[in-house]
């Protein structure tokens, strides 16, 4: 909850959408897409087993993010911030 409502969450609060976004090519870059809003919602769900397994949904919204985008790319150092901040 904390994270998805930190300063820049907004934009990995849901799926990308390759069409919507006019990225077309995220699918190809990014395999296993996550978001936090899923990630929030397996977590209600109970879809996570440890702590651990959340964990690495939201270091994979992360991973993709840094993937996909260049260095000169604000969403690039949104994430990073955002990694930080969970992490703290």
């Amino acid at each position: 909850g904390e994270t998805l409502r930190a300063r820049g969450a907004s934009p990995f609060s849901r799926p990308v959408d390759p069409v919507a976004d006019k990225v077309p090519t995220y699918t190809q870059v990014v395999k296993k897409p996550m978001d936090l809003g899923t990630v929030q919602l397996n977590f209600h769900r109970g879809a996570y087993s440890t702590a651990q397994e959340l964990r690495e949904d939201v270091v994979l919204v992360w991973k993709n993010c840094l993937a996909f985008n260049g260095q000169d790319n604000e969403l690039y150092h949104d994430a990073r911030q955002l990694a930080e901040h969970f992490d703290a």
